[in-house]
């Protein structure tokens, strides 16, 4: 049997830094890692000169996917 993937929860998205390495914001959104880079390709988050991704851009994005696919709902 094969482990499953551990999901972020709330308490995971309470305490990480304000800067997030990219495996962190991979994590966190769920994205894959080609996904985070076609996010960063298109300005979706904030970067800081070390490439790190800030928590508060991250969760904008996310809200705004969320209302994306739910538009019509």
């Amino acid at each position: 049997m094969l482990p499953q993937a551990r999901i972020a929860t709330m308490v995971d998205w309470a305490f990480p830094p304000q800067w997030l390495s990219f495996d962190q914001a991979c994590f966190l959104s769920g994205h894959t890692r080609d996904e985070m880079l076609d996010i960063i390709d298109v300005d979706g988050v904030d970067l800081d000169n070390e490439g790190r991704i800030e928590r508060e851009s991250l969760w904008r994005f996310l809200e705004a996917e969320v209302l994306v696919a739910h538009w019509y709902d």
